[in-house]
């Protein structure tokens, strides 16, 4: 390999450990006991909200699409309840086994092509 490709090959190695690191917000001293660090509070981009409850302090995580993320769900716990749940309890009773294991063949079969190009590509023959 040339001198360039060598660097090009540490660099991805190494920003895929540092992927790997994280922070812990304790320090842990040598009897086990765990101690909080003021000096390892979460960064001043993460705007995280602190309530108090007691003696302890609790950091929240800012999240701009919490209400949208919970209005979503929502509309799909009903959609699966008042729609997909009846829809497949009709197909149950009304599909008898032998064409709903033909179907699953049909469909497995339609899959074919690209696990055979990926068979060839992993040179599995």
């Amino acid at each position: 390999m040339s001198g360039s490709r060598w660097w090009v090959l540490a660099l991805g190695i190494a920003m895929a450990i540092a992927g790997c690191v994280s922070v812990s917000t304790t320090e842990t001293v040598a009897d086990g006991s765990a101690l909080p660090e003021s000096s390892l509070s979460p960064s001043p981009t993460s705007e995280g909200a602190e309530k108090a409850i007691g003696e302890e302090t609790v950091v929240e995580d800012y999240d701009p699409w919490a209400p949208f993320n919970t209005a979503i769900f929502s509309f799909n716990r009903k959609v699966d309840r008042y729609v997909l749940k009846p829809v497949a309890k009709a197909w149950d009773k009304i599909v008898p086994d032998p064409v709903e294991r033909s179907l699953k063949r049909a469909f497995d079969n339609l899959s074919m092509p690209r696990r055979l190009v990926n068979n060839l590509f992993q040179l599995k023959l």
